[in-house]
């Protein structure tokens, strides 16, 4: 939880709003690269089993694809209001 946790910098979530989410994003990769190669960052942790981390990955993949579409549907609906004359 330190490691997931330690650096993350709460008054620039305030001030960002895509922040979080880079922060978050950023440390799964890490995380899963690390499992991945059992890279020497576990310390003492136990890399999961490889189907483990692949239905992880998967999970992540359909979540963050999911997401995606919601925030390009933002995108469109900024546009839409942009294009809308002032009242």
């Amino acid at each position: 939880m330190h490691w997931l946790m330690g650096r993350l910098n709460v008054e620039e979530i305030a001030r960002d709003d895509v922040y979080a989410l880079d922060y978050f994003l950023e440390k799964f990769v890490a995380w899963a690269g690390y499992q991945i190669t059992n890279a020497p960052h576990l310390a003492l942790a136990v890399p999961p089993p490889v189907h483990r981390i692949e239905m992880d990955i998967d999970r992540a993949i359909d979540v963050v694809g999911a997401r995606l579409r919601e925030i390009e549907s933002l995108k469109s609906m900024l546009f839409t209001r942009r294009d809308k004359p002032a009242d």
